[in-house]
C-alpha cells in the first residue's frame, strides 16, 4: 500500500502545477481578473441565448421524472410559471421534456449552458423549439455562475419582445 501511495505522488508531481492548481485559489489582482472573463463570457452567452429563445420564463418545480442515465433519455419537468420574460406566457404552468446537461467546472462559464432540476426549486429556463437550453437557479449555489440572476433577468427583460 505505501509504494502505491508514493507512485501515486510521484505520478501527481509529474504532471506538474497546472494539473494541481486547476481550481486553485489565485491571488486577488488574477481572482478578479478570471471572474471578469467569466463574467463576460456569461454575457455573451446569455444575449446569445435570449435571441435564440422562444421562451424564457421563471418557474418553480412541481413535478419531476429524471432522464435515465442514458445519452438519448429525456426526463419530463412540471413548473409552476412565476414570470413569464420572453415569448407568450405558457399559462399557470407548463411540462416540458428535458436531457439532463450538467459541468462542473472551475470556470463558471463553461457550466452556462447547465440543464438540471430539484423538487421545489426555482429555475430561470430558456426554451428553444420545445427543448430546455438552460436552467439556472434563482437562488446563489455552489454551482452558481459570475452572472447573478437579477442581472440576467434585467438584459432579458431589457431584449425581448413581452
Amino acid at each position: 500500500m505505501r509504494k502505491l501511495t508514493l507512485s501515486g505522488l510521484a505520478i501527481l508531481l509529474a504532471l506538474g502545477p497546472s494539473w494541481a492548481s486547476a481550481c486553485a485559489t489565485l491571488e486577488p489582482v488574477q481572482q478578479r481578473k478570471l471572474d471578469q472573463v467569466n463574467l463576460q463570457a456569461e454575457r455573451d452567452s446569455a444575449l446569445g441565448l435570449i435571441r435564440q429563445s422562444d421562451l424564457i420564463f421563471v418557474g418553480s418545480v412541481s413535478a419531476l421524472q429524471r432522464p435515465e442515465h442514458v445519452a438519448t433519455s429525456l426526463g419530463q419537468v412540471t413548473l409552476q410559471v412565476i414570470e413569464t420574460l420572453k415569448g407568450s406566457s405558457p399559462g399557470n404552468s407548463i411540462t416540458l421534456p428535458w436531457k439532463s446537461n450538467f459541468i462542473i467546472s472551475c470556470e463558471s462559464a463553461a457550466m452556462f449552458n447547465n440543464v438540471g432540476f430539484a423538487q421545489s426549486q426555482s429555475y430561470l429556463i430558456y426554451v428553444s423549439d420545445g427543448s430546455i437550453t438552460r436552467s439556472a437557479g434563482t437562488t446563489r449555489s455552489a454551482y452558481a455562475g459570475a452572472l447573478s440572476f437579477e442581472v440576467e433577468r434585467a438584459m432579458i427583460l431589457k431584449r425581448s419582445d413581452r
